[in-house]
């Protein structure tokens, strides 16, 4: 081979810098009208000879999934990169600016996430469709391809100019890091006001900027409805106008007509479903305080171990029946503070995340009921009350976790103020149980044991308020808090259950 075929660094001539090879002498198409092309929009012939002698060009390979999109005229073209420095992205790119019919833009990745600012350059080359795509492009999906805040940047100036955007998907990147999060501020504040879904979750964006964003997002959302409220008043008007000049008959023959116009001059309301609110995901992109969630309870796995051994040494000499609830009590303990550990130290792994949040919810009715079980096998004795509040106990756990489990794959139940307070007040009727059978627990239980049953119930509801208030106004450091009310009264608790086991024995 000659030198005159390689460049300075040794790279041939037939391959550029960014990795694409192009073919020697390769002239770049020129996209062309046919007799079948219209003013407005190109036959798929013309699209298709275009995007393959792109590809030539560049020397990429043919996208089939693309092809069938041009030919068929779908209106969603799906691109899965085998990384987000596939250059076969340009070509599509390129052509899809062409194509009018498009609505939804969806280019992935099979990789879990692209590096840090790998996928900016696709962020930049999108620059060139979505201006002509500005009144037909619904959805954008760009998930797990590397963006970081330079990319954005690039990003937020093309989707600025859509007009009918209705999703925008940026979930698995890196927004958090250089400034990412201005660029989605001011896609919140210029965007299209037809956006109603925006996913920027997993880009450990943190919590200060995330609450610009929601901010932003909620002026935004009042806005919009501040005018529709205008408009509704003006179109009201307007049909009063027509009903004072006669226009519209208010007979009865004429009454359907009124309606119909009525509607017609009133097309939104502000408190239909078509309400243009935008809705904002923002799961995991709180880095420190998830670290913190999974510290605190991380702890407490630590702290059962000794505790275990603790326990089973003082209980070895006692029946088994006492042997099991002690086990009962020290396991409802491991689960929790094992699933809590797990569920905050995978926040970023989507749907494990989610396995380990039904997990943690259904570990506090677990526990509930198993810091019951050896007060009342140890305590109450043979005393019917005993076995009726355990059963109780376990019965509720149960009815508890299998609602949960069914509303998970119910959204609109799981995050109904309904089905949220209800969870909440069946934890507290399940932890103050107690109460039910007072006169037992009282003349059952000594004193000392007596007051740290109740610290450890008090420190439990001392600490409801920060937990309420983490899912009211996303405050996740409040979960944090949250973690070390529970801590303490689980040690609390664990301090009651040992005095209860040597109690037992005297």
């Amino acid at each position: 081979m000659s030198s005159g075929n390689r460049d300075e660094g040794g790279r041939s001539s037939a391959e550029s810098s960014c990795g694409i090879r192009r073919r020697r002498n390769c002239v770049m198409p020129v996209l062309t009208r046919c007799p079948e092309c219209t003013l407005d929009e190109h036959c798929s012939k013309c699209l298709l000879d275009f995007y393959t002698g792109l590809c030539d060009a560049y020397g990429s390979k043919v996208d089939p999934a693309f092809v069938t999109a041009l030919v068929t005229r779908w209106s969603q073209v799906v691109m899965s990169l085998r990384s987000p420095l596939d250059s076969s992205v340009m070509p599509v790119l390129q052509t899809v600016g062409e194509a009018p019919f498009v609505q939804g833009l969806h280019i992935g990745t099979h990789l879990s996430r692209g590096w840090r600012g790998e996928g900016n350059w696709i962020a930049r080359a999108l620059q060139i469709p979505l201006p002509h795509l500005a009144t037909s492009l619904k959805k954008l999906d760009l998930q797990r391809l590397g963006i970081d805040g330079h990319g954005a940047r690039q990003l937020a100036e093309g989707v600025v100019q859509l007009k009918s955007l209705k999703d925008l998907i940026l979930s698995h990147n890196y927004l958090g890091y250089e400034d990412g999060h201005e660029s989605v501020l001011r896609i919140v504040e210029e965007g299209p006001r037809t956006l109603r879904y925006l996913d920027i979750s997993f880009n450990a964006i943190g919590y200060l900027n995330v609450r610009k964003i929601m901010k932003a997002v909620d002026e935004r959302n009042k806005a919009i409805t501040d005018g529709m409220e205008m408009n509704v008043a003006q179109q009201n008007s307007k049909v009063e106008e027509k009903e004072t000049s006669g226009e519209i008959a208010t007979a009865t023959t004429e009454t359907s007509k009124y309606e119909e116009e009525k509607r017609r001059l009133m097309p939104f309301s502000p408190h239909s479903s078509c309400c243009c609110h935008c809705r904002v995901n923002i799961d995991g992109n709180f880095v420190v305080e998830e670290i913190w969630n999974a510290l605190t309870h991380g702890l407490g796995v630590v702290l059962i171990v000794p505790g275990l051994i603790d326990l089973m040494v003082l209980a070895s000499d006692d029946p088994f029946r006492c042997k099991l609830a002690v086990i009962a009590y020290m396991l409802s303990c491991t689960l929790l503070f094992a699933v809590s550990t797990l569920f905050h130290a995978f926040f970023m792994l989507d749907l494990t995340s989610r396995i380990f949040q039904v997990l943690d919810h259904s570990s506090i009715f677990v526990l509930i009921a198993g810091s019951y079980t050896p007060f009342c096998v140890l305590l109450f004795g043979n005393d019917p009350n005993g076995s009726w509040v355990m059963t109780a106990e376990w019965a509720l756990a149960g009815v508890g976790i299998t609602a949960h489990i069914i509303a998970v794959h119910f959204p609109k139940i799981r995050h109904s103020p309904l089905y949220v307070y209800g969870e909440l007040i069946l934890y507290v009727v399940m932890g103050w149980m107690a109460l039910a059978v007072y006169d037992t627990f009282v003349t059952s239980t000594p004193v000392h044991i007596q007051y740290l049953i109740a610290g450890g119930g008090l420190t439990y509801m001392a600490g409801l308020p920060f937990y309420i208030l983490d899912n009211i106004k996303c405050v996740p450091i409040l979960h944090c808090v949250w973690h070390l009310f529970v801590l303490v009264a689980a040690i609390i608790h664990f301090c009651a259950v040992r005095e209860s086991v040597i109690y037992f024995n005297s």
